[in-house]
């Protein structure tokens, strides 16, 4: 008789105890869940990018018995706001349509794929779920295929633990990227990854009250006297949609000849206006308008080479593809700005209007490179060259307006 990869099961976590000693079972009876016994672990994998706030992970398992084959899951966790955030699976998928899910997972994150085991792809969903429950977060949907990895035992030691925490943290190249990648993880109160950089203990409470803050901008000197200390100016916002600003400035002091963190100084934290904060993080803005003659449902991932990376969101009027670098170099410049991961935007009207923008006017060419020697390249028509003093499709996006064009003759008004 075939074996099925499911069973059923009375919904909800069944190891009550290991969550709260009152929580009651919380799934629908008679729901069909993904049986492990019918699976065979094959790999998995995880991004280096923790410095960067995320990790996602990736498992694939063979089906021991039955019509499929193989079965693919996908995992987002945040680990400061949002926990255990996304949940995707695949069963059987051919190779374009797993690269399009993986793709939409990693491509805006730069990082690199390590290789994890079973035990440590368990802890990582047992952690991030239970971040979720301690503050009140909801599951992501499809929980019935990733139950089972909630109900497995997780036997990691605390050393184990630290050692995975490492694995998905790069180790700084340099200093500048190590001071760098300190703000953001500092400001956003993630002591854990701040924990990875540093060499013995730094003060949590530097920054007083706040909560999450987002960094910005960041300029790092050297300092002239001290080969082991280097100084920052640092913009920040109170939070993620705060128009309320800071410029910090700091200092670090390394440890000789090496790129850990000994010690970190807040000397000054002063509030800037948005006009001033505005001023500081200006910067040109290159964007070419096409019209598309062909079908809107044949543009997307595998339309042209920087595509295949592209994080994808549904707008009202069209679809915006943002397009990140492989890697996240930027975090090694002394001038560092958040938005330097970006290649561009590739943004698709309903209206057969495809816009494309960038911050460089070399990124702008790789842009025009990648649209021209692609298949779609027959079915565009360069409108409009244009060069902006400051950033306007990010506007353009929010304002809601189909055509790029009028939006250019209202804000010109």
């Amino acid at each position: 008789m075939e074996k099925k990869p499911f069973t059923v099961i009375d919904g909800g976590l069944l190891d009550e105890t290991k969550y709260s000693p009152d929580r009651k079972k919380s799934g629908p009876a008679g729901v069909l869940y993904m049986d492990r016994s019918a699976l065979e672990f094959r790999s998995a994998w995880i991004t280096d990018t923790r410095l960067m706030g995320v990790v996602c992970l990736g498992i694939q398992w063979r089906f021991i018995d039955g019509p499929n084959y193989y079965f693919q899951q996908f995992f987002y966790f945040d680990a400061v706001e949002y926990g255990f955030d996304r949940f995707d699976y695949l069963t059987d998928p051919d190779f374009s349509e797993a690269q399009d899910m993986e793709a939409s997972y990693i491509g805006g994150l730069g990082g690199n794929k390590v290789k994890v085991t079973e035990r440590e792809a368990v802890h990582l969903v047992q952690k991030y779920a239970r971040f979720n429950r301690e503050h009140g977060i909801d599951l992501p949907e499809g929980q019935p295929m990733y139950q089972f990895l909630l109900m497995a035992k997780d036997n990691m030691t605390r050393m184990e633990a630290r050692l995975l925490l490492e694995k998905s943290c790069i180790t700084p190249r340099s200093r500048v990227e190590a001071a760098n990648y300190f703000l953001m993880r500092y400001s956003d109160r993630d002591w854990d990854a701040v924990s990875t950089l540093t060499s013995g203990e730094i003060s949590h409470d530097l920054l007083g009250s706040f909560g999450h803050m987002g960094v910005f901008s960041n300029h790092t000197e050297n300092d002239p006297k001290d080969e082991n200390v280097l100084h920052c100016r640092t913009i920040v916002s109170e939070s993620d949609d705060s128009d309320v600003f800071y410029l910090l400035r700091s200092s670090f002091r390394f440890m000789e000849n090496r790129k850990k963190i000994e010690a970190f100084k807040l000397e000054d934290k002063m509030e800037i206006s948005d006009q001033e904060a505005y001023l500081n993080l200006m910067h040109k803005e290159y964007v070419m308008v096409f019209d598309y003659d062909g079908p809107l449902n044949t543009f997307g991932r595998q339309s042209s080479h920087l595509l295949h990376r592209a994080m994808v969101v549904q707008e009202d009027e069209g679809t915006c593809y943002m397009l990140y670098r492989p890697n996240n170099d930027h975090a090694m410049k002394s001038d560092f700005h958040l938005y330097d991961d970006l290649i561009g935007i590739y943004y698709l009207g309903n209206i057969h209007q495809l816009v494309i923008a960038s911050n460089t006017a070399n990124d702008a060419k790789a842009l025009e490179f990648d649209l021209l020697t692609s298949p779609i390249a027959r079915f565009l028509r360069l409108k409009q060259n244009l060069l902006f003093s400051e950033p306007v499709m990010n506007n353009f996006l929010m304002s809601g307006m189909a055509d790029f064009e009028d939006f250019l003759d209202l804000i010109r008004e």
